[in-house]
Protein backbone atom coordinates (compact mmCIF):
# COMPACT_ATOMS: atom_id res chain seq x y z
CA UNK A 1 0.00 0.00 0.00
CA UNK A 2 1.63 3.27 -0.93
CA UNK A 3 2.20 6.21 1.53
CA UNK A 4 -0.42 8.35 -0.10
CA UNK A 5 -3.01 5.84 -0.35
CA UNK A 6 -2.43 5.12 4.09
CA UNK A 7 -2.37 9.18 4.51
CA UNK A 8 -5.49 9.39 3.08
CA UNK A 9 -7.14 6.63 5.16
CA UNK A 10 -5.88 8.14 8.06
CA UNK A 11 -7.68 11.52 7.16
CA UNK A 12 -9.96 10.17 5.30
CA UNK A 13 -11.71 8.59 8.62
CA UNK A 14 -11.11 11.55 10.50
CA UNK A 15 -12.38 14.18 7.50
CA UNK A 16 -15.34 11.59 6.94
CA UNK A 17 -15.97 11.77 10.82
CA UNK A 18 -16.20 15.49 10.43
CA UNK A 19 -18.14 15.84 7.70
CA UNK A 20 -21.03 12.73 9.35
CA UNK A 21 -21.60 14.50 12.36
CA UNK A 22 -24.39 17.02 12.51
CA UNK A 23 -22.97 19.96 14.08
CA UNK A 24 -25.19 20.99 16.89
CA UNK A 25 -23.21 24.02 18.51
CA UNK A 26 -25.12 27.45 19.24
CA UNK A 27 -22.40 28.86 16.82
CA UNK A 28 -23.29 26.26 14.23
CA UNK A 29 -21.56 28.44 11.31
CA UNK A 30 -18.65 28.95 13.63
CA UNK A 31 -18.46 24.74 13.69
CA UNK A 32 -18.98 24.65 9.98
CA UNK A 33 -16.15 27.13 9.17
CA UNK A 34 -13.82 25.14 11.54
CA UNK A 35 -15.16 22.34 9.29
CA UNK A 36 -13.98 23.32 6.29
CA UNK A 37 -11.30 24.60 6.90
CA UNK A 38 -9.88 21.37 8.21
CA UNK A 39 -11.15 19.86 4.75
CA UNK A 40 -9.20 22.05 2.88
CA UNK A 41 -6.01 22.07 4.96
CA UNK A 42 -6.54 18.33 4.65
CA UNK A 43 -6.59 18.53 0.73
CA UNK A 44 -3.36 20.70 1.06
CA UNK A 45 -1.51 18.40 3.04
CA UNK A 46 -2.30 15.64 0.74
CA UNK A 47 -1.06 17.58 -1.75
CA UNK A 48 2.43 17.82 0.33
CA UNK A 49 2.59 14.54 0.99
CA UNK A 50 2.15 13.34 -2.65
CA UNK A 51 5.04 15.74 -4.01
CA UNK A 52 7.17 14.51 -1.05
CA UNK A 53 6.63 11.07 -2.66
CA UNK A 54 7.65 12.42 -5.48
CA UNK A 55 10.48 13.71 -4.58
CA UNK A 56 12.10 10.95 -3.15
CA UNK A 57 11.35 9.13 -6.47
CA UNK A 58 13.20 12.05 -8.45
CA UNK A 59 16.24 13.14 -6.71
CA UNK A 60 18.03 13.03 -3.20
CA UNK A 61 15.44 14.96 -0.94
CA UNK A 62 17.86 16.88 1.18
CA UNK A 63 20.15 17.83 -2.23
CA UNK A 64 17.26 19.54 -3.69
CA UNK A 65 15.44 23.59 -4.44
CA UNK A 66 12.33 21.57 -5.08
CA UNK A 67 13.08 20.07 -1.33
CA UNK A 68 13.53 23.53 0.36
CA UNK A 69 10.47 24.92 -1.63
CA UNK A 70 8.23 22.02 -0.09
CA UNK A 71 9.69 22.22 3.22
CA UNK A 72 8.56 25.80 3.07
CA UNK A 73 5.28 25.06 2.16
CA UNK A 74 5.19 22.63 4.66
CA UNK A 75 6.22 24.79 7.74
CA UNK A 76 3.63 27.11 6.61
CA UNK A 77 0.83 24.33 6.43
CA UNK A 78 1.83 23.16 9.98
CA UNK A 79 1.24 26.82 10.96
CA UNK A 80 -1.83 27.10 9.41
CA UNK A 81 -2.88 23.48 10.99
CA UNK A 82 -1.81 24.97 14.36
CA UNK A 83 -3.77 27.81 14.71
CA UNK A 84 -6.69 25.85 13.19
CA UNK A 85 -5.98 23.15 16.29
CA UNK A 86 -5.76 25.89 18.69
CA UNK A 87 -9.11 27.85 17.64
CA UNK A 88 -11.05 25.07 17.29
CA UNK A 89 -9.91 23.70 20.77
CA UNK A 90 -10.86 27.30 22.15
CA UNK A 91 -14.25 27.19 20.71
CA UNK A 92 -14.81 23.97 22.42
CA UNK A 93 -14.02 25.23 25.57
CA UNK A 94 -16.39 28.10 25.29
CA UNK A 95 -19.20 26.32 24.17
CA UNK A 96 -18.63 24.50 27.14
CA UNK A 97 -18.58 27.50 29.27
CA UNK A 98 -21.57 29.29 27.69
CA UNK A 99 -23.72 25.49 27.76
CA UNK A 100 -26.23 24.45 30.92
CA UNK A 101 -24.76 23.63 33.99
CA UNK A 102 -25.14 20.09 34.07
CA UNK A 103 -22.42 18.67 36.95
CA UNK A 104 -25.39 18.01 39.00
CA UNK A 105 -24.62 14.91 41.17
CA UNK A 106 -21.10 13.92 39.41
CA UNK A 107 -22.75 14.14 35.65
CA UNK A 108 -20.15 15.52 33.40
CA UNK A 109 -20.76 18.31 31.33
CA UNK A 110 -23.16 18.41 28.16
CA UNK A 111 -20.90 18.89 25.11
CA UNK A 112 -22.26 21.63 22.98
CA UNK A 113 -20.46 20.11 19.55
CA UNK A 114 -17.83 17.15 19.75
CA UNK A 115 -17.49 18.25 15.87
CA UNK A 116 -14.65 20.52 17.17
CA UNK A 117 -12.85 17.74 19.20
CA UNK A 118 -12.66 15.73 15.67
CA UNK A 119 -11.13 19.02 13.86
CA UNK A 120 -9.16 19.48 16.75
CA UNK A 121 -7.53 16.01 16.70
CA UNK A 122 -7.58 15.61 13.01
CA UNK A 123 -5.63 18.51 13.37
CA UNK A 124 -3.13 17.52 15.65
CA UNK A 125 -2.86 13.78 13.37
CA UNK A 126 -1.82 16.04 10.62
CA UNK A 127 0.28 17.82 11.96
CA UNK A 128 2.35 14.57 13.14
CA UNK A 129 2.31 13.81 9.38
CA UNK A 130 3.36 16.93 7.88
CA UNK A 131 6.57 17.22 10.88
CA UNK A 132 8.06 13.61 9.74
CA UNK A 133 7.45 14.78 6.04
CA UNK A 134 9.52 17.92 6.69
CA UNK A 135 12.05 15.83 8.65
CA UNK A 136 12.39 13.61 5.82
CA UNK A 137 12.83 16.74 3.20
CA UNK A 138 15.50 17.53 5.46
CA UNK A 139 17.41 14.85 6.29
CA UNK A 140 16.64 12.95 2.92
CA UNK A 141 16.14 9.68 5.24
CA UNK A 142 13.06 7.33 4.14
CA UNK A 143 12.44 6.54 7.60
CA UNK A 144 10.68 9.83 8.50
CA UNK A 145 8.23 8.71 5.48
CA UNK A 146 7.79 5.48 7.44
CA UNK A 147 6.57 7.09 10.39
CA UNK A 148 3.67 8.73 8.11
CA UNK A 149 2.47 5.03 7.15
CA UNK A 150 2.53 3.73 10.92
CA UNK A 151 0.63 7.41 11.78
CA UNK A 152 -2.14 6.00 10.00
Amino acid sequence: MSLGLRWTSLITLVGGLIIAIPAYAQDNGAVKVYRDQFIQLHARARTVLFRAEEQVRSAPAADSRAAADLREKTLALAKLVHALEEDAGRSYVEGLRRAPDSTKAGQSPQNPNKTLLFVESGCDQMDFILGAVDNYLETGDRSFLRICEKGR
